[in-house]
């Protein structure tokens, strides 16, 4: 039996575009640090709204699409592990700046009940802004990553 030229022509033509999807393209860093904020800025809002209770009521709808912003058509050919791992450093880097910040907050009432209020004060706003988890997170206060 003789192989139709046009069925080879549909049938090499779709393995190549299938080899081509398989190719998983690097994302950049802009794409890294993208998910990695968005991953630190849910968790922030989901530590907020969970000490407001009146907020839970206000919120809207997560709406649909690329996480971190990412461009919808070229989510698919990333790397989808760098992704991850860019994803899950920021959901372990959020956690242990929120433990470390908490026992920080203890101590500090632990020592107010020897100091004036104003020094509790002063060591309760520097909870939150120390260790080394804070500087990574630090990238996502600021908009200088962003390209021009």
């Amino acid at each position: 039996m003789k192989p139709h030229p046009r069925l080879l022509i549909c049938v090499a033509t779709a393995m190549a575009g299938q080899g081509a999807a398989a190719v998983s393209l690097q994302p950049s860093d802009l794409e890294l640090t993208a998910v990695y904020c968005a991953g630190v800025l849910q968790n922030r809002l989901r530590l907020t709204s969970s000490r407001s209770p009146g907020k839970r009521e206000r919120r809207t709808a997560q709406r649909p699409g690329a996480p971190g912003g990412l461009h919808p058509t070229r989510l698919p050919t990333l790397d989808a592990t760098r992704l991850a791992i860019a994803r899950r450093r920021a959901n372990d880097d959020f956690m242990t700046w929120h433990a470390d910040a908490e026992a920080c907050r203890l101590k500090c009432a632990g020592d107010g009940e020897r100091a004036g209020s104003e020094k509790r004060r002063s060591c309760r706003s520097e909870c939150s802004r120390t260790g080394a988890t804070f500087e990574r997170m630090r990238i996502c206060s600021t908009i200088d990553w962003l390209p021009p």
